[in-house]
């Protein structure tokens, strides 16, 4: 889509390039050879900002190849899951995994790595992902088990910190803790919402407050 269209909701009118002779009107043809003038002018202006940046773009990208059983680390930018009533969620800083081994390479710039097998995304991704390990002595960071195949950190409760009944609706609501999140994101959920998407999470022995 041009930035035309996106503006105005249809694509530009067609110019059609002057005839010198067309015209009997002196002062229309001399409008009509400025106006051809400026547009090849923007063009060869826009054609050199394009190549320019492509330019630039090659000079930072760098040709990266790798082997099977070679050993990589796994670049990824999650989503984290900020509450279950609100369905938003927060990207995170990228931050590398791994390392794993290159399994197969599937295209001129993917490849399909090994993981673990409870792993829940897929494994093929692009050589922009990739940094080659370099030296033997390595601390592993493996991926998160709440990572989902959408590349969502899935919520995690760790604490109840309260329990109210909503005046509005009158259903059970609890303050939740989540796991390796910060205190701001604490959240107001639904008991019985809680209690469906958690059932292992025993609620009343997680409360971490006194009842008046």
């Amino acid at each position: 889509m041009s930035p035309f269209k996106a503006v105005y909701g249809r694509d530009p009118p067609t110019l059609l390039r002057f005839e010198t002779g067309s015209t009997s009107n002196a002062d229309l043809e001399t409008r009509l050879v400025e106006r051809d003038e400026t547009l090849s002018l923007l063009r060869e202006h826009i054609l050199h900002a394009q190549t320019v940046m492509k330019q630039k773009a090659d000079g930072h990208r760098r040709e990266i190849e790798f082997g099977v059983g070679d050993r990589v680390w796994l670049k990824l930018r999650p989503y984290r899951q900020q509450s279950l009533a609100r369905r938003c969620n927060e990207k995170l800083s990228a931050r590398f995994y791994g390392p794993f081994e290159v399994e197969a390479r599937v295209g001129p710039v993917t490849y399909r790595l090994k993981l673990p097998a409870e792993a829940k995304i897929h494994p093929t991704f692009h050589v922009s992902q990739l940094k080659p390990v370099v030296g033997s002595s390595l601390d592993s960071s493996p991926l998160p088990e709440q990572l989902t195949h959408d590349m969502v950190l899935e919520a995690t409760p760790e604490k109840i910190l309260a329990e109210r009944v909503n005046p509005s609706s009158g259903q059970a609501e609890v303050l939740v803790q989540w796991k390796d999140t910060p205190a701001y994101d604490n959240s107001w959920e639904w008991k019985s919402a809680m209690l469906k998407k958690f059932p292992a999470f025993a609620l009343e022995d997680k409360v971490n407050f006194a009842t008046g």
